[in-house]
């Protein structure tokens, strides 16, 4: 019964790990489709 728990809650605490990464890239994703460009255009050479 005990090891079913363990299963369980591992799974969940990895879970959580995971949404939290994926939470983490798509805030800097999403900052960086707020920003503006930096570079219009490039100056000829």
């Amino acid at each position: 019964m005990f090891g079913f728990l363990k299963k369980v809650a591992d799974y969940t605490r990895d879970a959580v790990g995971a949404s939290q990464y994926l939470a983490q890239g798509l805030a800097v994703t999403f900052d960086h489709l707020r920003r503006r460009p930096v570079t219009v255009q490039y100056p000829y050479e």
